[in-house]
């Protein structure tokens, strides 16, 4: 007859309690069963002492029993991360076991280095337009400066011919002291003519000239007189309408030529601008290729995948779908964030355990769980309750309204010896002491 935890279950009511303790006490329903148990066998348990019985009675209703699986508490998942679907050129077997670096997938680039070579193309083409607007804006620079201090100068100029002729000691002083001076020559030509006159009449009334004399000397003094008064004239328009009008026309050619300055400053600055706005976009552009030929030469480097840290190759255990067909091997269609290995760090281990929505109240992270597992019978280990799910697992259509829980069992330090038994998939049972108080980790 065999035992269980020092019960006897050559009985059949041993044997439903057995499968009581096994699926796990619903609520009160196992102490009822136990009540009731008792009271057909006259108080008498399943024939058991009363300290067994009440042993046995404690354990089914201060423990929660479920199945689980034992997986790692830390997977690195190696995803491919190729925008475009490619293909597997090479992969390692599942069960590896890899160093940090090692190649674990290779996927075809072909057709990413042909992308390559093409935006490489684009590059250069984009420097190359970089390089002669670049050399546009210099020309356009220097044209505006040559051409700025030509207006510049023709304004000095201007300036200069203003106070060339208007300036103390100008073309118009010159002007006008050079009338002045022929007035006054004509003025002393005129009095010695006048002088002249006088003693050629009194020459002829004495009858020692003849009249010629008189009539020279007459036309003497009216070409005088009438140098004089021509001079005056002149020196009246110069200094009352010449000088005007050529101070005017002076200032009118220092207008234009400021004028001309602003016209081909605007023009120059405009064209300027035109020849910088079209820099920009070039650079825009080289910078636009650039990043185009990063972005391609990165996802070459996607299509080495290395391992990020020591450990074992687990295979890819997505299920089969339109997109997901099968296992990944070489030559299988990847697209991008499929998961293609896992990386499960061996020394953080822990037991998913589904539990009843009946039962889930019950159980509170930090409480301790017995576990055993199917492959070694004979091993016990111990663990915690490390995240209970706030909302139930997915149900198929099978199983109806049954509502399931993850709750999640951190392994207490396993020894080496116990990490070599052990492997990833294996089928546990998890004994959960639900008696325990919160024990809520910081």
């Amino acid at each position: 007859m065999k035992t269980y935890t020092g019960v006897s279950i050559g009985s059949l009511p041993g044997i439903v309690l057995l499968c009581v303790m096994l699926i796990g006490p619903c609520d009160d329903a196992a102490a009822q069963a136990v009540d009731r148990l008792s009271g057909e066998r006259g108080g008498n348990f399943l024939g058991l002492p009363p300290d067994q019985a009440e042993e046995l009675r404690r354990r089914i209703e201060s423990t929660v029993r479920e199945r689980g699986t034992l997986q790692s508490a830390d997977n690195a998942e190696i995803r491919g991360n190729v925008q475009s679907q490619t293909t597997v050129v090479r992969i390692v077997p599942e069960g590896t076991v890899v160093q940090e670096g090692e190649l674990l997938v290779e996927l075809d680039d072909s057709s990413l280095r042909e992308e390559a070579i093409a935006q490489r193309a684009a590059v250069a083409q984009a420097q190359a337009i970089l390089q002669q607007t670049e050399l546009a804006l210099a020309a356009a620079r220097r044209e505006r400066d040559n051409t700025l201090a030509v207006a510049e100068a023709a304004v000095k100029v201007a300036v200069l011919n203003r106070e060339r002729y208007l300036g103390k000691g100008g073309e118009f002083d010159l002007e006008v002291k050079k009338i002045e001076n022929e007035m006054v020559l004509a003025d002393t030509k005129l009095e010695v003519a006048q002088t002249a006159l006088k003693r050629a009449e009194q020459a002829v009334e004495k009858g020692v000239a003849d009249r010629g004399a008189v009539d020279e000397m007459k036309m003497v003094a009216a070409e005088a007189r009438a140098a004089l008064e021509t001079g005056a004239a002149t020196k009246r328009l110069l200094t009352g309408h010449l000088r005007a009008y050529r101070a005017a026309a002076l200032e009118l050619a220092i207008l234009e030529a400021d004028s001309a300055v602003t016209q081909i400053r605007i023009q120059s600055e405009a064209a300027t601008n035109k020849v910088q706005a079209e820099l920009l976009g070039a650079k825009a552009a080289l910078e636009l290729e650039e990043v185009k030929l990063a972005a391609i030469e990165r996802q070459i480097e996607n299509c080495r995948i290395l391992a990020p840290r020591d450990g074992l190759v687990i295979a890819s255990k997505e299920p089969a779908s339109r997109l997901s067909p099968g296992p990944v091997e070489e030559g299988s269609a990847v697209r991008q964030r499929q998961l293609l290995l896992t990386m499960p760090d061996m020394s953080r281990l822990q037991v998913r355990l589904t539990v009843n929505e009946s039962r889930i109240g019950r159980v509170r992270k930090g409480q301790t769980v017995r576990i055993q597992f199917n492959a070694l019978p004979d091993r016990t280990f111990r663990g915690k309750v490390s995240h209970v799910a706030e909302y139930p697992q997915p149900t198929s259509y099978w199983r109806g309204d049954v509502k399931e829980f993850a709750v999640l069992v951190s392994l207490e330090d396993p020894t080496p010896e116990m990490k070599r038994e052990l492997k990833l998939g294996m089928t546990a049972v998890g004994e959960i002491d639900v008696s325990q108080p919160d024990r809520q980790s910081p």
